[in-house]
């Protein structure tokens, strides 16, 4: 399976990307990864960066735009920009930090727009934010993945431990903790991440909990 995902926050190894999405972390590279190898997305025009939070995304986004700004075309080469995110305990806080970029990328008209359908469109350009678990709901990309999973037998078995731990910690287990406790079930080995567990198909980006997702990859892909 081929990578979009450019591990140096930097198009300058793919400097004919049109199609960009940016993920606040490598969960979301491996759903977005995924998808893209499953439609078979220009390699050459479609790239994934990682900013790894959305308060580094102050810092990266705004240098990208600068760098963008210098070519033949400046920012207007991206046609189609999105981001994905966590919604953390305050969506429309998060909500207002992605439009922020929106801006940063030249989309000075995009905040009502987000807000509303978590989409905008001017001079022929396309901006995009998907939040996990949804754009009005508090969680992580952690709480998809354990609803994708909800009915598998081998998370049905790891389940039956979280009250069990969760009384000898003293705390209930963490979504993040559950999903590499599934992880590591289910492929019987030591491997970490919901990047490596989408890469090895452990997860899948059809899954209907992902749906939101796909619509906003497609509706930026068609820009």
């Amino acid at each position: 399976m081929s990578s979009y995902y450019l591990k140096k926050f930097d198009l300058a190894a793919k400097p004919k990307t049109t199609h960009l999405f940016l993920a606040e972390g490598e969960a979301e590279v491996g759903l977005v990864d995924q998808y893209l190898n499953q439609i078979g997305a220009d390699f050459e025009t479609t790239s994934i960066l990682c900013f790894r939070g959305l308060t580094k995304a102050a810092t990266f986004v705004p240098t990208l735009a600068k760098l963008m700004e210098k070519g033949a075309t400046g920012l207007d080469q991206l046609r189609g920009i999105g981001m994905l995110a966590d919604s953390e305990n305050d969506p429309v806080a998060r909500l207002n930090m992605a439009i922020q970029f929106g801006v940063a990328l030249a989309f000075p008209s995009c905040s009502g727009d987000i807000r509303d359908l978590g989409r905008h469109e001017s001079r022929n350009r396309r901006f995009a934010v998907s939040l996990s678990p949804a754009n009005d709901k508090v969680g992580r990309i952690e709480n998809l993945v354990l609803a994708e999973v909800a009915n598998d037998d081998v998370f049905k078995c790891v389940e039956q431990s979280f009250a069990c731990i969760a009384a000898a910690n003293g705390t209930e287990v963490d979504e993040k903790a559950k999903v590499q406790m599934f992880i590591s079930a289910k492929i019987n080995s030591s491997m970490a991440g919901i990047q490596h567990a989408f890469a090895k198909g452990i997860f899948q980006c059809a899954a209907p909990v992902y749906d939101p997702v796909r619509s906003m990859l497609d509706y930026i892909l068609a820009a």
